[in-house]
């Protein structure tokens, strides 16, 4: 069963900024303000054909529930379920009309958690369902900035591929790239190219 409650930091995480920065993995934490910063919707890069193909993006496999606000209640679940890979649970809430872009009170979604935590699949049904693939949090972090820091490389792929912005900074000045230096993880430089080329390559245009 999946754990619940609130845990402690994992032992495995330095941390080189506040906590905050990595609040979307597994170990629950407090509660902060709510996000100031969010991208609109004239910011993001056009999905290419080839990645929407890829991914399966249909009409008929998007919800076609109108989303509706949320209860905290059902954020919670949302976060959860794409916290611990529970496809299964995503789907559902989604079926019933709750919104994939829900945000808790610390301005974290479901591709926060999904993208922090490598669960691929989630990301890319988030993706495929129109979620804002640059959505920020309290920190001004993007989904893009916790798979970075973390080294989910297809993640980091399939979320460029999906219109991620490769150079919005968080609240510490620091692009997605900077945090994944700042921990060592060189590998996610090349995904990020790798990406960055792919998308050129379609000839739409890159964010950042």
């Amino acid at each position: 069963p999946r754990p619940r409650g609130s845990l402690s930091a994992s032992s495995s995480l330095t941390l080189f900024h506040p906590p905050s920065l990595v609040r979307g993995l597994r170990p629950r934490s407090a509660a902060s303000n709510q996000s100031r910063f969010c991208a609109s919707e004239a910011s993001f890069t056009p999905l290419l054909p080839g990645t929407r193909q890829a991914m399966g993006m249909e009409e008929n496999q998007v919800s076609s529930q109108t989303p509706t606000a949320a209860t905290p209640e059902q954020v919670e679940a949302l976060l959860e379920a794409a916290r611990y890979d529970d496809i299964e649970d995503v789907t559902n809430l989604s079926s019933t009309g709750v919104s994939l872009d829900s945000k808790d009170s610390e301005g974290r979604t479901a591709l926060h958690m999904a993208a922090a935590n490598g669960h691929l699949q989630i990301v890319e049904y988030l993706i495929r369902n129109g979620v804002d693939p640059n959505a920020c949090n309290s920190e001004n972090n993007t989904p893009l900035h916790w798979a970075c820091l973390n080294g989910h490389i297809e993640v980091v792929k399939a979320l460029i591929l999906g219109g991620a912005d490769v150079s919005r900074l968080n609240r510490h000045e620091r692009s997605a790239i900077d945090e994944a230096v700042a921990r060592g993880k060189l590998e996610v430089i090349d995904a990020v190219n790798a990406a960055i080329a792919q998308v050129e390559l379609s000839g739409a245009q890159i964010s950042g």
